[in-house]
């Protein structure tokens, strides 16, 4: 799985299916695959559905996301995901930074968007 890591890393991949089921189910080797993910600049959609990983997914997606700007879409169900799994992912949510520019530390410091070279008195 992390040579198939170095692969979606190498390619401008922007959407990844790897879904498990009753007869494909990979568990901690789709947790290597996340986790080598955390720098990958293309990926927008990642469904890693299905693989019953239980928490462990929900802890490497959680440190992903506060890494990877550009993933909008995760598909993580039926990874038999306990409460502390979800907080983990939670947490993750509210520190992924998708970089869009929004940060409030590049306004003026009087708090206006006027130039200030015109305010010369």
């Amino acid at each position: 799985m992390r040579a198939m890591s170095k692969v979606i890393n190498s390619v401008r991949i922007q959407s990844l299916s790897a879904k498990g089921g009753k007869s494909a189910v990979l568990k901690s080797d789709v947790v290597d695959m996340v986790f080598g993910l955390m720098n990958n600049d293309t990926l927008t959609d990642l469904d890693i559905s299905g693989h019953q990983c239980g928490d462990a997914i929900a802890v490497v997606m959680a440190k992903v996301l506060q890494h990877n700007r550009t993933l909008s879409s995760l598909d993580i169900h039926n990874n038999g995901l306990t409460y502390a799994g979800l907080s983990s992912l939670l947490l993750g949510l509210k520190r992924y930074d998708r970089g869009d520019g929004d940060d409030d530390d590049d306004d003026d410091a009087d708090g206006d968007d006027d130039n200030d070279d015109d305010e010369r008195g």
